[in-house]
């Protein structure tokens, strides 16, 4: 095989086993770079760095800058478009002046696209978090809620951005006539917001979880009032899909929001200083001090049947059992 290829005559292969660290690996040529001491080190997407770096290291404050800026400006073209009340995603709680005018319509697909541009930020930024098994369960457990979060808030975006579409391209008077009939769309405009109303509460839950289980964190108090404000908007919301009230919760949408943008911009660079870079295998982002810790297992009315931790090893209580447990550390197995 290795005489076919002239080609990749600088690196030999011999089909012959050959043992290394207890694991079998073929022969041939090994870069002395590529492996280190203690583990894999591979030069690949180490000049890639950099450059993606810039750009994943900012998708949490863009998503959320985004998601404010465009509802903002919802809010300000509803009136301008002569709106009454408050802007909430709902083409027939609007006055007839905003209810069949194109312009505005245009307007609020753009603005729509704009948000699903922000929220498509904050995906990629549960992408490319890091919750490894060195951060708390807390904060890995945020992690998993707002991939819910993003994933529905995903769809109900693409929902109401075709809303404002169809509502642009073929709603007219007539169109309003056989609605007021038939109520046939309704399913299709109100379960974005049914969907919406599911991804706010999960928003408040995952924020909350990220700041307040990280090992530093910024503020919890703030952690606190995302996850109120975002609660409410996500209740409010369900509430106007079933009862007609709840318009409030646009309100709420945007003051939470604004509060996560604010937070945002003081929390991802902190979590950024304490991330592996994109080419790194490192595990080990725990940036707590190693310390002297020992663990005790206790039981309030017969004891524990382990004692402390001593030197890395556990020992029984149980008098039939006085053996120490070592725990071994898994062997590194490198290719």
């Amino acid at each position: 095989m290795g005489n076919a290829m002239p080609q990749y005559g600088e690196y030999p292969y011999d089909p012959t086993g050959q043992a290394y660290d207890g694991v079998m690996y073929n022969g041939g040529h090994l870069d002395a770079g590529y492996m280190g001491d203690d583990g894999i080190v591979s030069p690949r997407g180490e000049g890639h760095t950099p450059f993606v770096g810039f750009f994943t290291s900012k998708l949490l404050r863009s998503g959320f800058t985004l998601q404010s800026t465009a509802l903002s400006l919802m809010f300000v073209f509803y009136w301008a478009f002569g709106g009454t009340g408050i802007f909430v995603f709902d083409l027939y709680a609007a006055p007839e002046s905003v209810k069949i005018s194109r312009p505005f319509h245009l307007t609020v697909s753009l603005l729509m696209a704009m948000y699903l541009l922000g929220t498509l930020y904050l995906a990629m930024f549960q992408v490319f978090v890091t919750d490894n098994s060195k951060a708390v369960r807390g904060f890995r457990a945020g992690s998993k809620i707002l991939s819910a979060a993003v994933t529905l808030d995903l769809l109900s975006s693409m929902l109401r951005l075709v809303q404002y579409l169809y509502a642009y391209f073929y709603m007219s008077m007539k169109w309003w006539t056989r609605y007021q009939q038939t109520k046939a769309d309704w399913i299709f405009f109100q379960f974005g917001s049914f969907t919406n109303s599911f991804a706010l509460i999960m928003y408040g839950a995952a924020l909350f979880y990220l700041e307040a289980y990280h090992d530093e964190g910024t503020c919890e108090e703030i952690a606190w009032t995302n996850l109120i404000l975002f609660f409410l908007a996500g209740l409010a919301e369900l509430l106007m899909v079933f009862t007609g009230y709840g318009a409030l919760f646009s309100l709420f949408l945007l003051a939470a929001i604004i509060s996560a943008t604010v937070w945002s911009f003081s929390f991802e660079p902190l979590l950024e200083k304490w991330s592996p870079s994109l080419h790194s295998r490192d595990v080990n982002a725990d940036f707590a001090e190693e310390g002297d810790y020992t663990y005790a297992l206790q039981d309030n009315e017969q004891g524990s049947a382990y004692g402390p931790v001593q030197d890395g090893a556990y020992f029984s209580q149980n008098p039939t059992s006085q053996l120490p447990y070592t725990p071994q550390a898994a062997p590194q197995y490198q290719m």
